[in-house]
């Protein structure tokens, strides 16, 4: 019974973890950076905008410095859907 309560485990990270980012972001809009609107021609963001219930000062803002927590969390999820927008992540030094 133990082994199969593990089973049940395992398996439900293994699908929970890669559809989390979709829980988290609204991959509909950009999570823009504070600074930056454009950079080498390319429109700025951090990566997809995170869902209004998370950012809960303003939710109509999408604007963001780059070191909230979901952008932290999912770097490579971010990195793939900015280059599947043909987007830039903001330049380091400001």
């Amino acid at each position: 019974m133990v082994i199969f309560r593990c089973g049940i485990l395992a398996a439900a990270v293994t699908v929970l973890i890669p559809a989390m980012p979709y829980v988290i972001f609204d991959v509909e809009r950009a999570g823009c950076d504070r600074n930056w609107e454009k950079y080498e021609g390319k429109t700025v963001a951090w990566g997809p905008c995170p869902r209004r219930w998370l950012h809960l000062p303003d939710p109509e803002l999408n604007v963001f410095y780059g070191n909230e927590w979901y952008f932290r969390l999912f770097p490579r999820f971010c990195e793939q859907w900015l280059k599947e927008h043909d987007m830039l992540r903001p330049p380091i030094d400001k």
